[in-house]
């Protein structure tokens, strides 16, 4: 994979990880209305859409998480680590990459403990990324 393709997927993720939290607090919204209306169907069918939302969203975000950290190597999620860094000033503070960073210096610091948990959460049809790297 190249280093531009994981960075797109790493802008893509981080997006991603935004939308869902924005639609979660719709979400928390909607469903704080219920008990003050009396007519419900039109919340109901808010909540519906947005749950629908919610799990694409998410399945789709799973799916970026498989390609950059389940599954992998120490040294690809080494590399992706170098990806994210070099997008530092783009996403200066912004709290979906630091979250990021976290997560994946921690699944490299801690990666004899966390690997066959990882191994199990990916698909097994993800196995041939182990031997792929970033270029």
């Amino acid at each position: 994979m190249k280093k531009e393709q994981v960075k797109d997927l790493v802008r893509e993720y981080l997006a991603l990880r935004k939308k869902i939290d924005l639609l979660h607090g719709e979400l928390v919204e909607v469903r704080d209305r219920f008990g003050k209306v009396f007519d419900l169907a039109p919340l109901r069918k808010s909540e519906d859409h947005l749950l629908e939302e919610l799990r694409e969203l998410r399945g789709h975000s799973e799916r970026i998480e498989e390609r950059l950290f389940a599954c992998r190597p120490r040294g690809f999620i080494r590399s992706v680590i170098s990806c994210v860094l070099d997008l530092g000033p783009e996403y200066g503070k912004d709290e979906y990459y630091h979250s990021l960073l976290t997560n994946l210096i921690s699944i490299v610091i801690h990666f004899e403990e966390y690997e066959e948990a990882r191994k199990s959460y990916a698909s097994q049809d993800l196995s041939y990324l182990q031997d792929e790297e970033v270029e």
